[in-house]
């Protein structure tokens, strides 16, 4: 079992055109909690790690007359099996997701979500001559960060008189992204030279 805990803290003057100074403050933390259990199926060989993280990030603002908060949360738990079974290895996984956060004390998104993973490899060849096939298909998804502390700061506010908006209705998109890969990885040993290694993918 291990767990990893952080924490950090920075802050910027900020001195923008008709606009008073103010120090924009940075500040996150959060943990890791997982465990590595390996085990075998047959002939087969497996690694599985399982376990939970967590995160906040805070931005405020200190200026005369305004006193801003932004804050964004994540929570997430995780479970991955790595899997070898002679020439073959294969990994599975499986994330899911809750987060919240708040920008510029007007803006929010709030949501979860569940985001697979799936990739193999297949050594064709071994020994000097090294050729292996792999593919792979993974999703990830997070709510929205918090941008470099002050950003927000020069968007217009509810009473500025102006009429942009952040995302729609005041409510932003989660960021999601796939990930697809497939191809073909070459290694050679001592092919100009007596203990060289070459590869292409």
């Amino acid at each position: 079992l291990q767990v990893t805990l952080y924490h950090s803290e920075n802050g910027l003057d900020v001195t923008l055109p008709n606009r008073p100074a103010e120090l924009a403050l940075t500040e996150s933390y959060g943990m890791n909690l997982f465990n590595i259990s390996r085990f075998n199926l047959g002939a087969s060989q497996h690694t599985l790690t399982y376990g939970s993280d967590y995160f906040r990030d805070e931005n405020r603002y200190k200026k005369t007359g305004d006193s801003r908060s932004e804050f964004a949360i994540n929570h997430g738990v995780y479970l991955q099996d790595r899997m070898s079974y002679g020439p073959v290895r294969l990994s599975a996984g499986l994330r899911y997701d809750r987060y919240y956060s708040r920008l510029d004390n007007q803006y929010r998104n709030a949501g979860n979500g569940w985001s697979p993973n799936l990739s193999g490899e297949w050594d064709v060849l071994t020994g000097q001559q090294q050729v292996t096939l792999f593919a792979g298909y993974g999703e990830s998804l997070r709510g929205s960060r918090l941008n470099q502390a002050y950003w927000l700061s020069k968007y217009p506010r509810p009473g500025d008189g102006n009429s942009f908006e952040l995302g729609k209705n005041g409510k932003i998109k989660p960021e999601r992204a796939i990930l697809q890969e497939a191809g073909v990885r070459w290694h050679s040993e001592d092919l100009f030279t007596a203990n060289d290694y070459v590869g292409l993918e």
